[in-house]
């Protein structure tokens, strides 16, 4: 099939204040070998010279639509990109972070042999160090041919499951994936929160009937001199709390399904995450006493509501949290950590 008879995928890709990285970002998705694409840059009031790159790049290529938008958040220019895609196939990008050559190709080739409403591939986390290293060898060529590959299906119950794994960045961000723009109809990113993928993922993934997953590696993902500029990966933020409204969303959802293995993993996610939660709060902002008590009075909450579904081994590690929670800390090994990844 020739590229001009593939269908349009619209790769959609947030901005906000990363004039040092936007070009190479753009160059390579400008550069894929998939070439019938329309990229739409959603400037999210930068202050730096981001607006300015945009508008110079969309002079330069007519694939290229720049949006402007007042300072709202990842969430609106996710909403606002969507909104405005004009592709039966939709792709994110985030513009510190770039793609491989073949990014586009492999995922549309794993869509149509498979038959996926979604397509996932692997990504890597790569450092400055790394990008100097690899420059050459990423300008000169796409992937190897011999590299190998191992591609899943997932369908019905099984496709959730992907929320809960160790990899479960691959299905809960909306990066390193193609999508069909239906899955997206009826679905809002939350304004004005981060976490925001984790509001939706179990919504999207429930208006696809199959996901792929592709081992093969297509999505880096830039982390800079070990210091990312995503909200994601700075010091413990109180704003790290907006996850728990779409964790307790989660559990409703899975509830909702009926499966219990599922509802099952949806509370042990939970209870696993906001103890991460419940120290960050209260050793990084001890004056919140109220807050991080609240946090800690939720969590008793569902345990209480999902101890049918436990394991003896985990109702008794959590029980160890809720009679003792400062010897827990000491024994996850995080005394003194002041920052919490998940």
């Amino acid at each position: 099939m020739r590229n001009d008879e593939k269908p349009l995928i619209s790769v959609i890709i947030p901005v906000y204040n990363v004039e040092k990285y936007l070009r190479r970002c753009v160059k390579s998705v400008l550069s894929q070998t998939y070439k019938n694409l329309e990229v739409l840059l959603i400037d999210d009031g930068s202050t730096d010279r981001s607006p300015d790159i945009c508008d110079e790049l969309a002079k330069k290529d007519k694939r290229i639509r720049v949006i402007h938008q007042e300072n709202r958040g990842v969430a609106s220019t996710r909403n606002n990109g969507v909104r405005a895609a004009s592709g039966d196939l939709i792709a994110f990008i985030d513009s510190d972070d770039f793609v491989t050559k073949d990014y586009l190709d492999v995922l549309y080739q794993d869509m149509v042999n498979t038959g996926s409403d979604i397509a996932v591939c692997s990504m890597k986390e790569v450092y400055e160090e790394w990008v100097q290293a690899h420059k050459q060898k990423r300008n000169s060529k796409t992937r190897k041919k011999d590299s190998p590959s191992f591609i899943e299906i997932c369908c019905g119950y099984g496709k959730y499951n992907q929320l809960f794994n160790e990899n479960k960045i691959l299905t809960i961000s909306p990066c390193c994936k193609l999508y069909k723009s239906k899955v997206f109809d009826g679905i809002n990113y939350p304004d004005g929160l981060i976490h925001e993928d984790e509001y939706v993922a179990h919504h999207i993934l429930s208006r696809a009937d199959k996901v792929s997953y592709d081992s093969r590696i297509g999505y880096l993902y830039y982390k800079g001199n070990d210091e990312k500029c995503s909200i994601t990966q700075n010091r413990f933020s109180i704003k790290r709390l907006d996850a728990l409204p779409a964790l307790e969303d989660r559990i409703k959802f899975m509830e909702s399904i009926g499966d219990k293995e599922l509802i099952k993993k949806a509370y042990l996610d939970f209870l696993k995450r906001v103890q991460y939660y419940y120290y960050g709060v209260k050793y990084n902002y001890p004056e919140k006493y109220e807050l991080y008590q609240k946090i800690f009075n939720d969590y008793r909450k569902h345990y209480e509501q999902c101890e049918k579904y436990l394991s003896m081994k985990h109702k008794i590690q959590f029980l160890i949290f809720l009679k003792f929670p400062v010897i827990n800390f000491h024994l996850k090994n995080i005394l003194g950590r002041k920052s919490i990844s998940t």
